[in-house]
């Protein structure tokens, strides 16, 4: 947390993996929306942002911070229909983080590879690895 007489921010870091590869689409979502919630509730923040440091294979395949963005919305959606088919969303997850889930733009996939002001991506490529980073404004 940044803090400034005049403007603090919270952040809350995450490492995520794209694809997962152990089968639970819970996972990812619970923790990042916990953590969107804490930041989007606090009371003496000024801005918040949750930052999934993200690797794996569909980053290597990422051709931009935009087109990374794009690819992890999209994982997310599918990660929350699944547990939605499985009947695990409202088992598992509070009426608040299912908020928080359709307030990150979770519950729609997206055609757009376009960064906003309230979600962006950095792709990093270095010796045949990548990188990247995707931040959701939560306040």
């Amino acid at each position: 947390m940044v803090n400034n007489e005049k403007y603090e921010v919270g952040m809350e870091f995450k490492a995520v993996r794209m694809p997962r590869k152990k089968a639970n689409c819970l996972f990812d979502i619970s923790q990042l929306s916990s953590d969107y919630l804490r930041l989007a509730n606090a009371k003496k923040l000024a801005a918040g942002w949750v930052v999934a440091f993200v690797y794996g294979p569909m980053v290597d395949d990422a051709t931009s911070g935009a087109d990374l963005m794009r690819r992890f919305q999209n994982q997310m959606y599918v990660e929350c229909q699944t547990a939605k088919i499985a009947g695990l969303m409202k088992e598992c997850l509070t009426s608040d983080h299912l908020g928080a889930c359709e307030s990150m733009g979770w519950n729609y996939p997206t055609q757009r590879a376009t960064n906003t002001e309230d979600v962006f991506g950095v792709l990093v490529k270095f010796s045949g690895k990548s990188l990247g980073a995707v931040a959701i404004r939560a306040k």
